[in-house]
């Protein structure tokens, strides 16, 4: 689309789609805080049951092995609910980067959502599709190549390092549980809890990044409608 096109494209608020995702963030926080406690607890007070078997622990010692799978399951189905929600919400407001009057887009809508879902390029390249929506939905950036300065990304840069931080612990922690040794399998619950505190940490940056961008967008959608020049006035044929 190019720009004289966008200026005829309409305006739509991602304000549900904000709020949706929003509460599925909070949702998989919450969930990942139950993990990190449950961790604690294990290590801390039932240190045998990380190592034994269900079936062989009395029922004040399993109640946590069951629940941390409970609430591994609960997880998986937040996150993918998440990660619908997730990319028709970044479909929307990438998309609507042209109706506010950015220019020089780099990421089409559906790339947007694509980069993510691409091995090893969706390491750096979703970091970029974010942050070219936070600075180009800024309402104080105009249509010119001012934005690269005029709005900072230590927010969006965060989130995404912390959130590359936690899948590395979490990876690191589930092949360190396939091992039969009880020391390496302290060692992967203990690895678990910090992934836990990084994707906490995460999730909260996420929704403050959601949250911003939508806020972002809907002053600038303002700002746009509050500038619209009034029509000229009407010009009446003399008669002679």
């Amino acid at each position: 689309m190019s720009y004289a096109e966008s200026q005829f494209s309409q305006y739509v608020s991602a304000r549900t789609r904000t709020q949706l995702v929003i509460v599925f963030l909070a949702l998989s926080v919450g969930l990942y805080l139950l993990t990190l406690l449950l961790d604690a607890y294990q290590l801390v007070i039932l240190p045998n049951s990380v190592t034994a078997d269900i079936a062989s622990l009395e029922g004040g010692e399993a109640w946590p092995n069951v629940l941390r799978g409970l609430t591994a399951l609960l997880e998986l189905l937040v996150l993918l609910i998440t990660i619908i929600l997730f990319s028709i919400w970044l479909h929307r407001v990438n998309k609507n980067l042209r109706s506010l009057g950015a220019r020089n887009i780099e990421f089409t809508p559906g790339w947007a959502v694509g980069w993510f879902f691409i091995p090893f390029l969706n390491i750096y390249m979703p970091y970029k599709v974010v942050k070219e929506v936070w600075v180009k939905s800024a309402p104080d950036v105009g249509t010119g190549e001012a934005w690269q300065q005029s709005s900072s990304t230590s927010l969006v840069t965060w989130w995404w390092f912390i959130w590359i931080i936690s899948n590395v612990l979490l990876r690191a922690a589930g092949g360190l549980s396939e091992s039969k040794s009880p020391d390496t399998v302290f060692l992967s619950l203990k690895v678990d809890l910090f992934a836990s505190t990084f994707r906490i940490a995460a999730g909260a940056l996420a929704i403050m990044v959601v949250y911003g961008i939508y806020k972002r967008q809907e002053e600038r959608s303002k700002q746009q409608i509050v500038n619209v020049p009034p029509p000229p006035p009407p010009i009446f044929a003399t008669q002679y």
